[in-house]
């Protein structure tokens, strides 16, 4: 019986077989358990079991167990981040380990023996895992999908979050706080940054008169980026802003788009 982690092979003895889901289901969770315990011995901090990266794992190792091959992609199927966005998880960072074996036993000990993987499970920037088992035959197909998840906010959060911490910037350094509005327009128009470039004009046609314009994307609204920060240094008496949820492959999966304009 064979036991393959990507390209490396390493023969082995099976242990059990798997009869059912939920014997599938337990061999998930005994998976789980380990790649925590090795994070435990290796002194990183234990990762929370997600079942949105499970449902992208499940069908991943489907697929890898009715082809009876171990691929991160297959012909026709999305990437790993186009697979995991697809559940709804909020996440800016993903790693896949893949592998064959009889028993998840062998699996887990195959992962850790083969450095890349080794690496993704004891990775501290990921604080998330799912797992998907699937079975053919003798072999266990198995697929951990790591991400870095992003606490789950509503456009309107991360505008209050934006208004607040800009005010409290701008108390910082001896300004006045600014009056602020929630523009729907302004909503509108950040959700069009996943399709297409945001330019200053687009802006200052819904609010016209603006001193400075400002569109950018973030996965924390406690994060602000630097023209934000420059901008809470300036004269201002007021600001429109509107945030929009518009998640893709090259902004994150966790991924505001914001369009600000600041008034003096």
């Amino acid at each position: 019986m064979k036991t393959i982690v990507c390209s490396l092979v390493v023969v082995l003895s099976s242990s059990f077989l798997l009869a059912s889901a939920g014997d599938l289901r337990q061999a998930e969770q005994h998976i789980f358990q380990l790649a925590n315990q090795a994070r435990k011995d290796a002194g990183v901090e234990p990762l929370q079991w997600n079942e949105e990266a499970a449902e992208a794992a499940r069908v991943h190792a489907k697929l890898m167990a009715d082809k009876q091959a171990l691929s991160h992609q297959f012909s026709g199927e999305l990437a790993l981040r186009e697979r995991m966005g697809e559940t709804g998880l909020r996440f800016d960072s993903a790693a896949e380990n893949v592998a064959d074996a009889a028993s998840a036993d062998e699996a887990h000990e195959a992962l850790m023996n083969s450095p890349p993987h080794r690496q993704n499970l004891l990775n501290p920037k990921y604080n998330s895992l799912g797992i998907g088992v699937a079975k053919n035959g003798d072999q266990i197909y198995v697929v951990q999908d790591f991400a870095h998840s992003i606490p789950t906010h509503s456009a309107g959060e991360v505008e209050d979050g934006i208004i607040s911490d800009f005010n409290k910037l701008r108390a910082s350094h001896g300004l006045p706080q600014v009056a602020a509005t929630r523009s729907e327009g302004l909503r509108k128009l950040a959700c069009e940054g996943k399709q297409r470039q945001i330019h200053a004009r687009d802006v200052l046609g819904i609010s016209p008169g603006a001193a400075r314009v400002m569109a950018f994307t973030l996965t924390d609204p406690a994060k602000l980026p630097e023209s934000v920060l420059q901008a809470s240094r300036e004269p201002a008496s007021r600001m429109n802003i509107g945030a929009c949820f518009a998640p893709s492959a090259s902004t994150s999966y966790a991924a505001f788009w914001v369009t600000m304009t600041m008034f003096r």
